[in-house]
């Protein structure tokens, strides 16, 4: 049994025999031969679950074995780890390791050995704030399920996701079909990674995604108040001053201007603004991408 889907992998495949292990054996080659034989296991997994020790079962020939020990191991313990405590084989990471099961011999018969490949990715996400919370500079395959989860705004490589709570994150894919004004909802696969501080999902699959017409309105913050987890969202600045260096202030605190999108006015420099834009995460930097601003 595994937590979470995986594929199957049948018995008895990928079993081999261990030369060179009987070198002290005066006639090893009267030894008989061995195989081992695995019972149905899975071969993917992901982070968080587990999967039961597969039996293993040493044959000669087509005689088992009574009372054959195997030796369990993973390759990358990191990526999934056996616990013979408890008889599992725990996902731990992201990644892939092969998994061995060595009958090391006896005085009358071969070592042997059968190893399956297991693969680990990323586990399933509810909310933007979750994808936030795991996102990392690897790329994780990762199940997203979207729950009316809004595009704010679209350019060619662009998209800029967020729900109702007040988190986002950035779509990045070539020429991608999203359209701003829609809303998400569905099952979909993706990689998830962390790109100079912003949370992004690429390789985006739509095969279960429903779109919908939808906007979210833009949220009305003080500059203080905008945060990392803010990233991708809509919000609204009210009379705030854009200063000759490219930034807006309202007094005691700064904001930096980025121009992705283009505005309705030309800026000019000390006049105060409404604005209304995109946060944007660079680094450690919080950005504005304007997409209106009417003078206060």
């Amino acid at each position: 049994n595994a937590t979470g889907t995986g594929s199957t992998h049948g018995a008895g495949i990928n079993s081999i025999e261990i030369t060179g292990t009987t070198a002290s054996d005066d006639n090893p080659s009267e030894k008989t031969s061995t195989t081992v034989k695995l019972s149905e296991h899975v071969i993917s997994g992901i982070v968080g679950g587990s999967m039961d020790i597969p039996t293993a079962t040493v044959y000669a020939g087509e005689t088992a074995l009574e009372n054959a020990t195997v030796v369990w191991n993973s390759t990358k313990p990191e990526v999934a780890a056996i616990n013979t405590e408890t008889g599992k084989i725990e996902f731990l990471a992201v990644g892939e390791t092969s998994i061995t099961a060595t009958f090391e011999g006896d005085d009358t018969h071969k070592a042997s050995q059968s190893f399956f490949p297991l693969t680990i990715t990323g586990g399933t996400y509810t909310s933007l704030k979750a994808l936030q919370d795991d996102a990392t500079a690897t790329k994780t395959p990762v199940t997203i399920e979207f729950n009316n989860v809004y595009v704010n705004a679209v350019t060619a490589s662009n998209a800029y996701l967020a729900d109702a709570d007040g988190y986002g994150v950035l779509y990045y894919q070539k020429d991608h079909s999203l359209k701003a004004g829609r809303v998400i909802n569905g099952t979909a696969e993706a990689n998830l990674i962390l790109y100079k501080g912003q949370t992004e999902i690429t390789d985006l699959t739509y095969t279960n995604l429903t779109f919908t017409d939808g906007a979210l309105e833009p949220t009305e913050k003080t500059i203080d108040a905008i945060t990392a987890a803010n990233q991708s969202t809509l919000v609204k600045l009210k009379n705030v001053k854009y200063t000759s260096d490219g930034n807006f202030t309202d007094g005691t605190n700064n904001i930096k201007f980025y121009d992705t999108f283009g505005t309705e006015v030309t800026l000019e420099a000390d006049k105060a603004y409404d604005v209304t834009g995109i946060v944007i995460l660079f680094n450690t930097t919080l950005e504005i991408a304007p997409r209106t601003a009417t003078i206060s």
